[in-house]
């Protein structure tokens, strides 16, 4: 492309031209003034004329003919090669991807197009680069580094979509372009993030550490079968796999047909599986039921009988004192009067148990439900906590799920409900008092009643236990038939 250009460049300064100038027209004026109005002095256009040339020529004009070559526009492709691109054929479909592109700016004039790989693992001597995330945006602010600004005609970003320096406002890249994205992998995939949870901040050879890892699943993905291999020096250690039951929910209840409440889902994938253990959670995952490999499901009361022994023998249980509810099994109450334990009974509800541990400053409750209360690390039931304080029991003892999950024979409960009517007080009646303590003195060394009114029905319950089953069934019958007749 030619350009035809006059460059002025004045033998005197600027300031003398205008000067000069000036006096030319001054003098040009008064020539047209004289000797007649409107008719100028013989001569007075030939001079202005040769003043006029005469300030061209002080200005120095000069004709310049150009010929430039327009300059191409940049555009950028930012190739994620971190390691979750290696997934599946992630691979393939980014280097088809790139091909695409590369193949298309070829037949493009004026167009340059350069490619960025994110980790760079020749240039990126950081460990930031290749150890902490998937740096796309930094790679694609220093590629910019080098390229003008108008002729930057935007990006496109290969990736998986997991990309952890994205900005959280797109503006302050101050990027006058636009930037697209090409997701890798399946439409429905997602990418787990493995997370050191907790890890000791050193180790003494020859010693057992602790290391906590959580498996995240991302929020728009429903969880998956995951498996865990642990190596040591290329030795495989251990392998962990995870397999998701009941994580679908129909939107009205989380509960329904899954969880701790309904355990024997979770039973039936542990047996069909060959799982070692079931973990089963409720809804809010603050209660957890566990499931031998046998597909045996044991209570809150099993978990905390484990947990309190453990806690014993490290020096970690508060007092030598477990807190439960007057619900759980006289059996735990005998297994830990076995180990020169105690039991501390509250009322129906994890509120009370956490009450009471804070004033007696113990540490560990619980209901036979399966709320476990750890208070060294959370301040209310968790079920999740608990569960991987049953894994890490299994871990250390090396023992199955099913040698860990009967700490105790459970004695036999036999628990019945009876409704009464509004300004109904059936247990304020003589007839039920006295039956009440007909029983308690039939079971007086061989088991225990419990009788109290629900707290959110309009029933009394009645419970007993008893390894007697005749004894067991007639005293809560003979309960039943006194509160059934006072009502």
């Amino acid at each position: 492309m030619n350009n035809l250009l006059i460059v002025w460049d004045p033998l005197l300064p600027i300031l003398a031209l205008r000067a000069m100038a000036g006096v030319g027209v001054l003098v040009m004026a008064l020539g047209a003034l004289s000797p007649r109005l409107g008719i100028p002095a013989p001569g007075t256009l030939w001079r202005a004329g040769a003043a006029l040339g005469i300030l061209i020529a002080l200005a120095n004009p000069s004709l310049v003919v150009e010929d430039r070559e327009a300059l191409s526009d940049i555009g950028l492709v930012i190739v994620d090669r971190s390691p979750s691109q290696s997934i599946q054929n992630r691979t393939v479909q980014t280097d088809q991807a790139l091909a695409g592109i590369e193949a298309w700016s070829a037949g493009e004039a004026n167009f340059e197009l350069r490619v960025v790989s994110a980790p760079n693992r020749e240039t990126d001597a950081a460990p930031a680069g290749l150890r902490d995330g998937t740096h796309l945006f930094g790679a694609l602010e220093r590629a910019m580094a080098n390229i003008p600004p108008e002729r930057f005609s935007g990006a496109v970003m290969i990736t998986d979509g997991r990309v952890h320096d994205a900005p959280q406002n797109i503006t302050r890249l101050n990027i006058d372009a636009p930037i697209h994205t090409l997701i890798t992998g399946a439409r429905d995939a997602g990418d787990r993030r493995l997370t050191i949870a907790q890890s000791p901040g050193f180790g003494i050879v020859g010693d057992e550490v602790r290391l906590t890892l959580r498996v995240d699943e991302p929020h728009a993905v429903r969880a998956r079968q995951a498996q865990l291999t642990i190596r040591r020096d290329g030795e495989v250690r251990g392998r962990t796999t995870l397999i998701p039951v009941g994580v679908d929910p129909n939107g009205a209840n989380i509960n329904e047909n899954c969880g701790s409440t309904h355990p024997e889902i979770a039973a039936a994938a542990v047996v069909a599986h060959g799982a070692d253990v079931g973990i089963c959670l409720d809804g809010d995952a603050d209660r957890v039921v566990i499931i031998d490999e046998n597909g045996q499901a044991a209570d809150g009361d099993q978990i905390m009988a484990l947990l309190a022994a453990r806690w014993a023998d490290e020096a970690r249980l508060n007092h030598g004192t477990l807190v439960a509810t007057v619900m759980s099994n006289l059996g735990l109450e005998r297994f830990l009067q076995g180990r020169g334990l105690r039991l501390e009974r509250t009322p129906v509800g994890d509120r009370y148990v956490v009450e009471a541990m804070q004033r007696g400053g113990w540490n560990l409750g619980g209901e036979q439900s399966g709320h476990i209360v750890m208070t060294d690390y959370a301040t209310t039931g968790d079920g999740l906590m608990a569960g991987m304080q049953f894994l890490a029991a299994m871990a250390s003892t090396e023992r199955s799920a099913s040698a860990l999950v009967r700490s105790f024979e459970p004695v036999p409960q036999l628990l019945k409900n009876v409704r009464f009517g509004l300004g109904q007080a059936p247990l304020e009646t003589v007839a039920v008092q006295a039956a009440i303590a007909s029983a308690e003195a039939d079971l007086a060394g061989t088991g225990r009643l419990l009788i109290r009114k629900s707290g959110t029905e309009p029933l009394v319950r009645v419970m007993a236990e008893c390894e007697d089953d005749h004894l067991l069934q007639r005293v809560v019958g003979d309960v039943v038939a006194a509160v059934e007749a006072a009502v």
